[in-house]
């Protein structure tokens, strides 16, 4: 009896950005990924004065502004960290957070840079035809110099 390898199918390709975003407007305020109320709030991380209509925490409903006051009230909440397990679990929310805020900037950074690039690129090509068109008046000028 003949063994063949099996080829496993190929990964589907990672979302990108869009996709992604458009995933996360289309989340309903009681999807589990992106509820809050398992957070133990005795360690200063509390989402408890922002619920959703459904009774939740909407991690979609908050501002990145809101998010990032709140992420900064649980770090500097010094009592409480590292005295139990919960500890860990809000580090690393913050620790994914802070990720996915910053991959998220990169991105956009990342998608204008062709736009600057080819200004650039437009400037220096510019730049070169002037100098050139320096050199020849300069060359010029030098003949007729040394014509006379």
């Amino acid at each position: 009896m003949k063994m063949g390898k099996t080829k496993l199918p190929d990964r589907p390709k990672p979302p990108n950005l869009e996709q992604i975003v458009a995933d996360l407007q289309r989340a309903e305020d009681d999807d589990m990924v992106f509820q809050t109320d398992k957070v133990p709030e005795d360690q200063g991380f509390s989402f408890s004065t922002m619920k959703s209509p459904s009774g939740g925490t909407n991690l979609l409903d908050l501002s990145a502004s809101t998010l990032d006051s709140q992420i900064s009230l649980a770090s500097n909440d010094n009592t409480s960290l590292g005295q139990n397990e919960n500890d860990t679990f809000t580090q690393e929310m913050e620790k994914s957070y802070n990720q996915v805020k910053r991959l998220i900037k990169l991105h956009s950074i990342i998608k204008m840079e062709p736009v600057e690039l080819n200004s650039k690129l437009t400037k220096l090509e510019t730049l070169g035809e002037d100098i050139t068109d320096s050199i020849l008046d300069l060359r010029q000028a030098a003949e007729s110099i040394t014509k006379t």
